[in-house]
């Protein structure tokens, strides 16, 4: 589904691909979905008990914005990546959120902004979805996060090194 909106995107803004390509690509993925649908969701015997696992365990994001609630919920799941998935004590807990922001930053100022959607739509997509309580946000279920995030915070390790060496360049210079 992300890498559709993808280029769904690329087609709107760049006009890279065609419609047809477009439209190939999602019937494609929508007759994924039906099956996996069809075999794996519809009428599961735990279906019941799994959403009520998952409420009780606060697995489901809030779906409303406007309630402190949604926020308490991003920051515990935040604090969960950081903490416990990317467990690296200082580094894992304070340095790569700063590094994902600078990472953000850099996508958005080099305007590599579909690079940055097909990144974080996956996440994105997650937590609707989850505010649906149709899919948990929770423990293993978003270890597919990290590389996402990884990947975000290597462009934000890139933007400062880069800002480094033009201050050590421009301090060289004056010297």
């Amino acid at each position: 589904c992300s890498a559709w909106l993808y280029l769904l995107f690329l087609h709107l803004v760049r006009k890279e691909f065609g419609i047809t390509h477009i439209l190939s690509i999602a019937l494609i993925w929508v007759a994924a979905f039906i099956l996996y649908y069809y075999f794996s969701i519809k009428d599961h015997p735990l279906k019941t008990s799994m959403n009520a696992y998952w409420l009780a365990a606060d697995g489901f994001c809030p779906a409303n914005p406007f309630r402190m609630e949604f926020y308490n919920f991003i920051w515990e799941k935040t604090k969960m990546i950081f903490g416990s998935l990317l467990s690296s004590g200082f580094i894992g807990m304070y340095l790569l959120p700063v590094l994902i922001l600078m990472g953000v930053a850099h996508l958005m100022v080099t305007k590599q902004s579909g690079l940055l959607l097909l990144l974080l739509l996956p996440v994105i997509i997650h937590f609707i979805l989850s505010s649906l309580r149709l899919y948990p946000f929770d423990n293993r279920l978003i270890l597919y996060t990290i590389p996402h995030l990884l990947i975000i915070s290597l462009f934000g390790l890139s933007f400062f090194i880069e800002r480094i060496n033009i201050i050590s360049s421009a301090l060289v210079f004056k010297l």
